[in-house]
């Protein structure tokens, strides 16, 4: 036997398979998209609460190498209200959208994968979440009609529904390496912002760190090493601006095997 060339096409081949191959991750479908930008009122506001009703359309990426894609629309109608340097928020949100779960193909090398149960319910699956929340930020005045929202603590309840569900209740540690086994979606956030009121509107600048309370069931490799029953977090930029009683903003961010970018509007309807 050629010891030299039987290590080449060894190596190959080990090369070849792990090109191929992918770690298997099912997230929730709201991993990176429940916190969507909801406009607060400046100091330079003459009024003290509004109400606001927010719509939001975000497009994201899942799993290992952002195999799956998915698509959310979702509305919220929430109060705002300001207490000197205190800025709050509360309401409630309704969303729908899509998972499209991609089909495995070539050789699991890693783990756990069944490629049979995943190509069995491949293709597009349809999910929804109904919840509510809230928040608080402290805002320090450094400009006239500017203010810097130093700390901002926000939570967002999101329980889910649809088919989407349905195929993660049929996984185990067995079958994919990782895959989220909550019917909720319950997460905190840690933000900062930049605000300011000019004669051209209003803009915003918002960086938001965010937490899922749960755990994923299984594992995550990380730097070729795993991590048991990891928990989902991620991070976003927001740019905002609003003129009169209307509000637009752009959100993307990354998350855990996960990236998204999101397009919302935000109406002032008064107080409710």
């Amino acid at each position: 036997m050629n010891t030299p060339r039987t290590l080449i096409i060894l190596s190959l081949v080990a090369i070849l398979t792990t090109q191929c191959s992918r770690y298997s991750y099912y997230m929730p479908p709201f991993q990176t998209v429940d916190h969507p930008y909801r406009q607060q009122l400046l100091g330079a506001d003459s009024v003290k609460k509004a109400t606001f009703i927010n719509a939001a359309i975000s497009g994201a990426g899942y799993n290992d190498d952002a195999a799956d894609a998915a698509w959310f629309l979702q509305s919220s109608i929430y109060n705002t209200h300001k207490f000197g340097i205190l800025r709050g928020w509360y309401g409630a949100t309704l969303g729908l959208g899509q998972y499209d779960i991609d089909s495995y193909n070539g050789y699991n090398a890693y783990g756990n994968t069944d490629p049979d149960l995943i190509n069995a319910n491949a293709g597009t699956t349809f999910y929804g979440g109904i919840g509510a929340f809230g928040g608080l930020s402290v805002a320090a005045k450094i400009g006239e009609k500017t203010e810097w929202r130093v700390l901002s603590l926000e939570t967002s309840y999101l329980k889910e529904f649809g088919n989407y569900l349905q195929f993660r209740n049929k996984l185990s540690d067995t079958t994919v390496d990782a895959y989220y086994d909550h019917n909720y979606f319950w997460t905190f956030a840690l933000g900062t912002e930049i605000a300011t009121k000019t004669k051209h509107g209003d803009f915003a600048f918002k960086i938001n760190t965010f937490a899922d309370v749960n755990r994923m069931t299984g594992y995550f490799e990380n730097n070729g090493f795993p991590v048991t029953n990891p928990r989902l977090s991620g991070a976003s930029m927001s740019f905002h601006f609003s003129k009169y009683t209307t509000g637009y903003n752009f959100t993307w961010g990354l998350g855990s095997y996960s990236f998204f970018f999101q397009f919302g509007m935000n109406f002032r309807l008064g107080y409710l």
